[in-house]
């Protein structure tokens, strides 16, 4: 049998566990937060055949031909988790063009912007965004 005080904190309780459990099923973890930039990649065609190196342009300047931040990517290497993950080969008929893949989108050239789509859905496994390629903006070649 319940006591006084025990009968009426029993209500607070149960609403207490009924809020803390629609809090959690509302933020449901395990999915990713959406990164939304509008900052320009880049990539820059190395005098190696074997890497790229892969830049940020800051957003007050994206003609600026100095590079925020810049990562150097071994061909046919995942990038750092954080700055998504890219696919480089070499293009069979010409050993110093390479091409990236991501989320279904190709490009070809040894020097060009790669955009992050600020409205992008991620695909199925929730690990990669849409990033769509503007070859418009040549800033090395």
């Amino acid at each position: 049998m319940l006591t006084k005080l025990q009968s009426h904190l029993l209500p607070l309780l149960l609403v207490l566990i009924a809020s803390t459990c629609s809090v959690s099923a509302a933020l449901d973890v395990s999915e990713p937060t959406p990164v939304k930039f509008t900052t320009g990649f880049y990539m820059i065609h190395s005098d190696t055949v074997s890497e790229y190196r892969v830049g940020m342009h800051p957003d007050s300047d994206p003609s600026s031909s100095t590079p925020k931040e810049v990562i150097t990517i071994p061909k046919d290497t995942d990038m750092p988790q954080e700055l998504y993950r890219w696919y480089i080969e070499e293009l069979e008929d010409d050993p110093d063009s390479y091409y990236f893949y991501l989320d279904g989108a190709v490009a070809t050239s040894n020097a060009l912007n790669i955009y992050v789509d600020p409205t992008a859905v991620p695909d199925a496994d929730a690990e990669i965004w849409r990033i769509f390629a503007s070859p418009k903006k040549n800033y090395y070649t």
